[in-house]
């Protein structure tokens, strides 16, 4: 039988480019307190560098934003193509997403610099599948 259940999560809002999304905040965590590994693939490593650092992850987020949707610096990017992006499930936007949102609730020197907002603390009802038997 299946389930479908609704919890309360508790989770961090980052805006990127107008879009407000979701970042759980059990993956801030992971992302902010995780500790290098040899085994990590090497862009992983590189992210992991800049944690704490809101300038270099917001260009490195610009960067891979830019880069998917095959646009230079400073093309106009929609909400629809940030959604696209969101969509398809990338764990790397997603660990991006999580540094970026976790950087920003730790230090922002000026928010007003970037296409981007200081994250906010909220909770957001998900919706979870659970298969029963």
């Amino acid at each position: 039988m299946n389930n479908t259940e609704t919890e309360a999560q508790r989770a961090l809002e980052i805006t990127v480019y107008g879009v407000v999304l979701h970042v759980l905040l059990d993956n801030v965590d992971a992302v902010m307190e995780a500790e290098p590994d040899d085994d990590m693939p090497e862009n992983l490593l590189a992210l992991l560098s800049l944690r704490n650092q809101p300038f270099m992850i917001h260009a490195v987020l610009d960067n891979y934003i830019l880069s998917k949707l095959g646009k230079e610096f400073g093309a106009p990017v929609s909400a629809n193509e940030v959604l696209s992006i969101a969509e398809e499930n990338d764990p790397y936007f997603g660990t991006l997403l999580a540094a970026a949102a976790g950087s920003d609730i730790i230090t922002h020197p000026d928010p007003s610099a970037t296409p981007y907002s200081n994250a906010r603390v909220s909770v957001v009802e998900l919706e979870a599948s659970a298969t029963r038997q």
